[in-house]
C-alpha cells in the first residue's frame, strides 16, 4: 500500500484478495469495469506501471454493488 492510499484512509487490495473478500469471480470484476460499473480511480485502479496488475478499493467497490443491486 502506497504513503497516499495509508493517507486518505484507502484499503487498496489485489485482485485475487479482492474475488476472496467480495466472493466475485475475476470475470464478474472484469464486467463490472467495462460496463461501468466500477468506476477507474474510484474502485480500481492499475497497480503497476504495465497496467498488468489491478488493486480494488473493497470500501467502494461494496458500495458500488450496492447501488447497482437496487
Amino acid at each position: 500500500m502506497s504513503t497516499y492510499d495509508r493517507l486518505c484512509g484507502a484499503m487498496w487490495v489485489t485482485q485475487s484478495k479482492a474475488v476472496q473478500e467480495i466472493g466475485l469471480s475475476v470475470e464478474t470484476l472484469r464486467r463490472y469495469r467495462r460496463d461501468g460499473i466500477l468506476k477507474a480511480g474510484r474502485d480500481w485502479k492499475y497497480g503497476d506501471a504495465h497496467k498488468r496488475r489491478l488493486k480494488y478499493n473493497l470500501e467502494n467497490v461494496e458500495a458500488a454493488m450496492e447501488s447497482f443491486r437496487k
